[in-house]
């Protein structure tokens, strides 16, 4: 098993079925398995990326993808809910970020908004 796919694995243990960003512990796996995939987050802006994550999922939680439903089988609905998601998260995290030390980029979104 390559590293990712056990970083992955490691992950899906520490969430179980469900990640749900309002658990303190589901966003550490989070940014664990990120990190990993080289997504860097700064140590200096961690807590601040984690708060606002907790945020965003208790208001957008339940508009992400089932994690059963595969791409192939997603609605163009689906997946323009998923570019909505993206769009917002990015757009948001990048009006929160007052200094450099907050990065939580597209590709550390597209990690997190895409599946449930």
């Amino acid at each position: 098993m390559t590293g990712y796919a056990k970083s992955w694995q490691d992950f899906r243990e520490a969430v179980g079925d469900d990640a749900d960003l309002r658990v303190a512990e589901h966003r550490d796996a989070l940014f664990t398995w990120l990190n990993s995939w080289g997504c860097r987050i700064t140590v200096k802006g961690e807590a601040q990326v984690k708060d606002y994550l907790a945020e965003w999922y208790e208001q957008n939680g339940d508009r992400l993808v089932d994690r059963s439903t595969g791409l192939a089988e997603a609605s163009d609905g689906d997946l323009r809910d998923v570019a909505d998601l993206f769009d917002s998260l990015i757009a948001d995290m990048q009006c929160s970020a007052s200094t450099r030390s907050l990065r939580f980029g597209p590709t550390a979104v597209s990690k997190t908004a895409c599946r449930r």
